[in-house]
């Protein structure tokens, strides 16, 4: 297999298979790949029967196209660095129709990325209403209790006034209520743990097992959730199967708004993936049906390239590609030993955390934190202001 590929033959066949098999990705994300194969074997012009079985290989077995096309699709902003100097050789080699190939799949990959490093107008603000800042912090389960301090004094920094969290247990919530004494006036903290005041789940107290992590067989409903904020809070309920859904009503100066927490499981395989769509396609259907102000944020764990993203961006906007700025990467931080099959991976190469809102609101800002506090996630924070 390694002498095949040191050909050069091969080797420029292996260049025109990666460039189709991104523009492919691209342009379908999931149509019947079959018609692809009579475009490609005209347009390559007499390909030998190794570059049709290496293509084959990638739609069968265990890896399967739509895994590839994943996780393609989850570093696809890093794939540049291969095909740009790829298109180059190609140029300098007189390899045109490979050049060609290939600068399409990297002006298309790129489109989805130039847009977040201009400069943004500034956006006319249609009240003079408040703003309402907003934080999503995955602040990790694996997290030592001795690290909510460092988690609190970034919480601190930012003072959000509605912050939604993910991978929290029950243990670190009153951990985390400590440390984040004094953090809005006359210590004023609303704070509802899964579908409960955190100040009903008392340690020691018949609750406090029931929603104990460690005692997980005893409720199944369970999502490890919590949301906090300077304004009054009701508890809407919590809802598994729609990907770990927490809701709440906030009560603003501006009125009642909903805002929901949700934590999508994570899609590595392909049972597991189906698992995250079906849950996500729960959650867009709750999305598509409410018409009340809406933020709906957390750790998507899907890149805005996946399906699972455009199920939620097709009804919301996203506050970073709107008002942010660069990749906004937010996974992994340099706490987490991250590996990709076996290869390390370094810090911060994907978006998995999102803040979403309908169109009760305009977004003013966006931003990624550099200080994770020592969780595997970087925090994200927005500022958003009511239309009317």
């Amino acid at each position: 297999m390694v002498k095949w590929f040191l050909k050069p033959a091969r080797f420029w066949e292996l260049l025109w298979l990666v460039g189709a098999s991104l523009l492919v990705i691209y342009l379908t994300r999931g149509a019947v790949v079959s018609l692809f194969f009579g475009w490609f074997e005209w347009w390559s012009n007499g390909f030998t029967h190794h570059t049709l079985t290496t293509w084959i290989a990638l739609l069968v077995g265990e890896v399967g196209f739509f895994y590839v096309m994943r996780q393609v699709n989850n570093f696809m902003p890093w794939l540049l660095f291969g095909l740009i100097p790829s298109m180059l050789l190609a140029w300098f080699t007189r390899h045109y129709r490979l050049t060609a190939l290939l600068a399409i799949s990297s002006i298309l990959i790129e489109s989805n990325f130039v847009p977040l490093f201009l400069p943004r107008p500034t956006p006319t603000l249609a009240t003079n209403s408040p703003s309402l800042k907003v934080m999503s912090y995955n602040v990790w389960y694996y997290n030592e209790h001795t690290s909510y301090t460092s988690i609190a004094k970034v919480i601190k920094q930012v003072q959000p006034d509605i912050l939604l969290l993910q991978e929290l247990e029950l243990r670190g919530a009153w951990h985390l209520r400590q440390e984040l004494s004094g953090l809005y006036p006359n210590d004023t903290l609303y704070f509802i743990y899964e579908d409960k005041p955190l100040t009903e789940l008392s340690p020691g107290s018949e609750l406090y097992k029931l929603y104990d992590y460690r005692q997980r067989p005893r409720r199944r409903n369970f999502t490890l959730q919590a949301i906090i904020s300077r304004y009054p809070l009701k508890a809407q309920g919590v809802d598994q199967l729609k990907s770990n859904l927490q809701k709440v009503q906030v009560e603003t100066p501006n009125g009642t708004i909903a805002v929901w927490n949700v934590h999508t499981p994570h899609p590595l395989g392909w049972y597991l993936w189906q698992h995250q769509y079906r849950r996500t396609l729960a959650l867009s259907r709750d999305i598509a049906q409410t018409d009340s102000p809406l933020i709906v944020g957390g750790d998507f764990n899907a890149t805005a390239q996946s399906e699972v993203y455009h199920l939620v961006s097709q009804y919301l906007h996203d506050t970073h590609q709107t008002a942010g700025w660069g990749y906004g990467f937010t996974f992994p931080t340099p706490n987490r030993d991250f590996h990709f099959y076996g290869i390390p991976v370094p810090s911060a190469v994907m978006r998995l955390d999102y803040l979403f809102y309908n169109d009760y609101f305009q977004v003013v800002q966006a931003n990624t934190l550099s200080d994770s506090g020592g969780s595997d996630h970087f925090p994200i924070v927005a500022e958003l202001r009511s239309r009317k």
